[in-house]
């Protein structure tokens, strides 16, 4: 059976063999490509060198099939991290491995987009081996427009109007560029080897500067139509126009001004107030409480219109001690038609990064890579 295009062949034996190293014969009874369509395209993988033979597989009678695998000295991909002050580089082999790590930093009230591409130039220039890059993931704190690749709303970055980041780095670097919300990204750090690793649903609710969320759907964060899906530190805390929104009340620099914290102490301010709850402080006992039914409501949002298979609290959130999540999923649950499953992320701010770099071999993937190893 002849299945889809020659890139997408491709795309669905890189993606088998991402999985770990395969025989043809284990990979015929995984797909539905027929006997010399796959031994077509395996020979135009090796060829290309992006995959190559490990040795000997197991037989099932006469003799042993050759076990193939990606091969990681063939491409490289890179995830960039925008955030405030610092960017973050992260470059990945084939295989998912990380090759190269750098980070830049930047002064200022305002991120010179031009600053991301001579960033992301210097770093393509010392990938060990000088594999060819073949695609670029960024993460970016803001409103992103996924059909457009535009940033906007990003205060992080002194970014108002929308920035045409993907184009402007797609021009600089000719490789193909996807660009995406921290938080949607960090919930795909934290399913490739976090709190929501094995789930297809997932979901995240973060709170930081802001309060954002994000949905898995197949394993992967669908932003929505303009990129403002799951933005649930947006909505208002009762009806009526005037009321604030959630990320106004409970977000970490909202809780800092309440507790009058400022300057370093500032951002410290859920760890604060939880300390002083935990030391008898009546106001701090009463705020917690209050913050934690507050957080409790957004996740209860994304529950009731995502529906998904758990929900990692990132953030912020992983400053509550045992006794609070405890009362957040309580909180929870007491307004769910059905009890849902509530994980703090495991890999804090490193999600990101690697989220940024895993969409990147993911989108290079779904490619077929056609074109590498080919004469340029």
């Amino acid at each position: 059976m002849r299945r889809g295009s020659r890139a997408t062949q491709r795309a669905l034996v890189l993606r088998l063999l991402g999985a770990g190293p395969r025989t043809q014969v284990d990979m015929l009874d995984e797909c539905e490509l027929s006997q010399p369509v796959l031994t077509r395209v395996v020979r135009g993988l090796v060829n290309d060198g992006l995959i190559h033979t490990l040795g000997k597989g197991d037989s099932t009678g006469g003799r042993r099939p050759v076990l193939l695998g990606l091969a990681p000295d063939s491409c490289a991909v890179l995830g960039i991290r925008l955030d405030r002050g610092q960017l973050a580089l992260s470059v990945i082999n084939l295989c998912g491995e990380e090759i190269l790590r750098h980070s830049v930093t930047w002064a200022g009230r305002r991120l010179d987009p031009a600053a991301v591409g001579t960033a992301a130039n210097q770093v393509r220039r010392r990938i060990p081996g000088r594999l060819p890059l073949v695609g670029v993931s960024v993460a970016a704190p803001g409103v992103v427009d996924p059909s457009s690749g535009t940033v906007s709303e990003a205060p992080d970055l002194g970014w108002g109007d929308p920035v045409p980041l993907r184009d402007r780095l797609t021009g600089e670097l000719r490789v193909p560029v996807s660009i995406d919300n921290d938080v949607n990204v960090m919930c795909a750090g934290e399913h490739d080897s976090g709190a929501l690793a094995g789930s297809d649903s997932g979901a995240m609710v973060y709170v930081g500067r802001g309060i954002g969320a994000a949905i898995m759907v197949d394993g992967r964060p669908q932003p929505g139509a303009r990129g403002a899906g799951a933005e649930v530190g947006l909505l208002p805390i009762s009806p009526g126009k005037d009321a604030p929104r959630l990320e106004d009340v409970y977000s970490v620099p909202s809780l800092a001004r309440r507790m009058g914290l400022r300057g370093p102490a500032a951002r410290s301010a859920v760890r604060t107030v939880l300390r002083r709850s935990a030391e008898g402080d009546a106001a701090a006992t009463e705020l917690a409480a209050e913050m934690i039914d507050g957080w409790a409501y957004a996740v209860c949002v994304l529950a009731l219109t995502a529906d998904p298979d758990r929900i990692a609290l990132a953030g912020a959130l992983c400053e509550m001690s045992a006794e609070h999540l405890q009362a957040l999923q309580a909180s929870v649950h007491a307004r769910l038609p059905n009890p849902i499953p509530l994980r703090l992320a495991e890999l804090g701010e490193e999600a990101v990064l690697r989220g940024a770099a895993a969409a990147a071999l993911r989108e290079a993937v779904d490619t077929g890579l056609v074109g590498i190893g080919e004469p340029t």
